[in-house]
């Protein structure tokens, strides 16, 4: 093709020279040689030798001219003209060639500028498809390719909604539904799409986020669908909202069972001043006993729920869990049976934690009856202790834990195992797939609690027919093992101190004074701190002041910090249902404290009352 542009050229050359014969020295004819120059700058001659050549001909036709050419009226001028002819020609031809290089230059920018933009599209994270108007991929970059795990020809020519749809599975109930029809061109350019699902060669789903940008190119509209791989951040953001689900809950849990206390605390005092009242073998006593019998498996729900919520009063110790394992575990042989397998594997080099013991029992029996239900006709369970280390890879899927050394408490079992929708909620409070009255679905709840309050992690591994993997981290802490308590049983007596009783709910109080006063206690009773300051401004001696923590006006801490500036040696007795307070502190009771928890039964208040007053508690110095 450039050859027949140079050769039209070239031709017209050689007609302009045929009239610069027949009419030497005319200027007109002279302007005429640039015409072939322009001619090839129009029909685009790109190779460079393409104008000198043709400047290189008609120079050598101006020249032969002088002897060719008829002489004019003025040799002399006929000179210049030719001279100037020739300079118009080269300088034309040097304006075409800085033209034809900085096209060039353009072009090459241009195509190098294409090559970096399909390389870095090559080479993107984010999976590119480009799609045009029908909604067929015409192109795809590497990224896409690994994320729809298939080859690039299985990939373009195929409709978008094939690969790419709006459908999303419901993680609770597990069934699919459709959020909007095939996803095709955007219905409007910019921002995030989803939740989306991409379909995979291997009929594996994958969850996406799209971000689409609208590509005009060649009179066609193309776009270009940026696809990226959120199934992590669904499972993060999952986990977040089971987090704060289950915060939510437990606060609930807390002001539940905090209320709920002080009914049960009146319903149980009450019913044992009833039977009390009663001979033991009444009509009515039966019927009474069935009633307290009920309100202590009341009492023990609002435990599990305090303890869910993290606002249960503890008493946290240094120990080696190993060995509470081991003394445990004879009970639980006896406790899962004889068709139930029991392994326990404990070095005994695991570190120290710092926890209740109770409350560590309580996490180990509810799990290790827990695993025995799943397991309709037996098998075994494994109780596993060890040092761990939760590194930042743990962490970054799990946002609710720190990163650090614990020590894992592990139980497995080879039962029917749970599914996703299942596991997602198995710390819920009240969620059981146990039929009505088998369970209260407050076991797995009470764990979770524990161990939350123990500023540890709790997780869960199943699968539907493969067995479930509890496996429970504490912190490691520092320093030598606490010696346990031993157990109190001092028995019930009554004295004749003088009592400050300072309770808000008034049936509560009523209850109080009264097995107070009966166990000989001379007692002064108040609905609040003020009330109870008023009672002290009368000059009276008070050995001891039993009050409720959560008060309006003035709380019980306040309160006592006030009576021991009078009197440094005041005993106190705290008593409450709901121990997110100044003297318990998320849970933990601070040291030298005596806490009554609520409910309580008459004998519990005297026997405690007694244990304050004879200096057993030693608090003598003002909570806080």
């Amino acid at each position: 093709m450039n050859y027949a542009k140079l050769g039209m050229a070239m031709t017209i050359v050689f007609g302009v020279f045929a009239i610069d014969l027949a009419a030497p020295g005319g200027y007109a004819a002279g302007v005429f040689y640039v015409v072939p120059l322009v001619l090839l700058l129009a029909l685009r001659c790109d190779p460079p030798w393409c104008a000198p050549a043709v400047a290189s001909l008609a120079t050598a036709l101006l020249v032969s001219d002088l002897y060719l050419g008829v002489p004019g009226p003025s040799q002399e001028m006929t000179y210049v003209n030719r001279g100037l002819t020739v300079f118009a020609l080269w300088v034309v031809t040097a304006l075409i060639e800085v033209g034809r290089r900085r096209g060039a230059q353009v072009v090459s920018a241009q195509a190098q500028a294409i090559s970096l933009f399909h390389a870095a599209l090559e080479a993107a994270p984010d999976a590119m498809l480009v799609v045009d108007a029908t909604g067929q991929i015409r192109a795809v970059n590497a990224a896409a390719l690994a994320l729809f795990r298939c080859a690039r020809e299985q990939l373009v020519g195929q409709p978008l909604d094939a690969v790419v749809t709006e459908r999303r599975r419901d993680a609770l109930a597990g069934t699919a539904g459709i959020l909007g029809g095939p996803l095709g061109l955007p219905r409007a350019a910019g921002g995030v799409l989803g939740p989306l699902v991409g379909l995979r060669s291997d009929r594996s789903e994958v969850a996406l986020e799209a971000t689409i940008s609208m590509l005009p190119r060649d009179g066609e509209q193309l776009a270009i669908h940026a696809l990226r791989d959120v199934s992590e951040k669904r499972q993060l953001e999952e986990r977040l909202l089971a987090s704060q689900r289950m915060e939510s809950i437990g606060r609930l849990a807390g002001g539940v069972a905090h209320d709920f206390n002080n009914l049960l605390a009146v319903m149980m005092s009450y019913g044992r001043f009833a039977a009390d009242a009663l001979d033991a073998d009444h009509a009515a006593r039966s019927d009474i006993d069935e009633v307290l019998a009920a309100a202590e498996r009341a009492s023990g729900l609002t435990r599990q729920l305090l303890a869910f919520s993290r606002r249960q009063v503890v008493k946290p110790l240094r120990l080696h869990a190993s060995g509470l394992v081991t003394d445990m575990e004879k009970m639980l042989r006896r406790l899962l049976g004889a068709d139930v397998e029991l392994m326990t594997t404990c070095s005994g080099e695991e570190g120290l934690i710092e926890i209740d013991p109770s409350q560590l029992e309580q996490v180990i029996l509810n799990l290790a009856i827990n695993a025995r239900d799943a397991m309709q006709h037996g098998g075994r369970i494994t109780v596993e202790l060890g040092n761990v280390t939760l590194d930042q890879a743990y962490c970054a899927s799990h946002p609710d834990v720190t990163a650090g050394e614990y020590v894992m408490l592990a139980v497995s079992d080879t039962g029917v195992g749970m599914t996703e929708s299942v596991r997602l909620r198995v710390f819920e409070p009240f969620f059981t797939t146990k039929p009505p009255g088998a369970g209260t679905g407050l076991g797995l709840a009470t764990v979770y609690g524990i161990v939350k309050q123990a500023n540890g992690h709790i997780w869960v591994y199943s699968e539907p027919g493969r067995g479930s993997t509890f496996r429970a981290y504490f912190p490691r802490v520092g320093g030598k093992p606490d010696a346990l308590p031993p157990a109190r049983t001092s028995a019930t007596q009554g004295g004749s101190e003088t009592v400050l009783l300072v309770e808000d709910e008034a049936p509560l109080r009523r209850v109080a004074v009264r097995v107070l006063k009966k166990a000989g206690y001379d007692v002064l009773e108040a609905g609040n701190g003020l009330e109870a300051l008023a009672k002290v401004e009368t000059g009276v001696k008070v050995d001891l002041l039993i009050t409720d923590v959560v008060m309006p006006m003035m709380g019980g801490s306040e309160l006592a910090t006030k009576l021991r500036e009078r009197d440094p040696d005041l005993a106190v007795l705290y008593v409450s249902g709901y121990t997110e307070n100044a003297i318990v502190h998320h849970g933990v009771l601070d040291a030298d404290i005596i806490f009554l928890q609520k409910p309580f039964q008459p004998d519990e208040l005297l026997r405690r009352a007694r244990q304050v007053l004879d200096g057993s508690g030693a608090n003598k110095k003002a909570p806080g």
